[in-house]
């Protein structure tokens, strides 16, 4: 059975076909592996995080209207990086690095949200693109080492907030019982 699934996969994942979609490919990915492309979508996601940060209440309508377009022109640009990166990794390859797989959940997330614009009550889908800033880890090693450090350590930081809750919650029943009663005496208690 997986040996019947790992044909599959490199049957339908891995798209080899001919020599000229191979040339494409090899194109494709020069130019998506390019430095300055690279640059551009770092300089994209830092101005995308800027018009994020500009959204507030009770906008005028000329800035929620430069916003809204901005945030149509970052979720192309996202779009088609990723789109491109598929083409030029192939299926296969492309997800098995976790941040191809971070960012093609974003650009589908903020794809979903640009399609129902219209519904209320889904604006936490909006808040899905916060996590672009994520992507800068990749160009930057600082960042890159910090999440990759929490991450570890999240399972052993999960671990103690359970306890501490639970000792709270212990305390908080003990405060309970032994102060929890009605004083009628005629002491002032501030």
């Amino acid at each position: 059975l997986l040996a019947t699934t790992m044909k599959m996969i490199d049957l339908l994942c891995v798209w080899d076909c001919c020599w000229p979609w191979l040339t494409f490919q090899k194109y494709v990915s020069l130019l998506v592996f390019d430095p300055f492309v690279e640059l551009f979508i770092t300089l994209c996601i830092v101005v995308n995080t800027l018009f994020m940060a500009l959204d507030h209440h009770n906008m005028d309508k000329q800035l929620e209207k430069a916003l809204k377009s901005g945030n149509y022109f970052f979720t192309a640009t996202f779009g088609i990086e990723a789109s491109l990166k598929l083409i030029a990794m192939s299926p296969k390859y492309y997800f098995q690095e976790g941040w191809n797989i971070f960012d093609f959940i974003i650009v589908f997330l903020s794809l979903l949200e640009l399609g129902l614009e219209g519904v209320q009550g889904l604006s936490v889908l909006r808040s899905f693109r916060l996590l672009r800033v994520f992507k800068l880890a990749k160009s930057w090693p600082t960042l890159n080492l910090l999440i990759s450090i929490m991450g570890k350590t999240m399972g052993a930081l999960g671990n103690l907030t359970f306890v501490l809750c639970i000792i709270i919650f212990i305390f908080a029943v003990m405060g309970m019982q032994l102060f929890g009663k009605n004083y009628t005496d005629n002491v002032d208690r501030f």
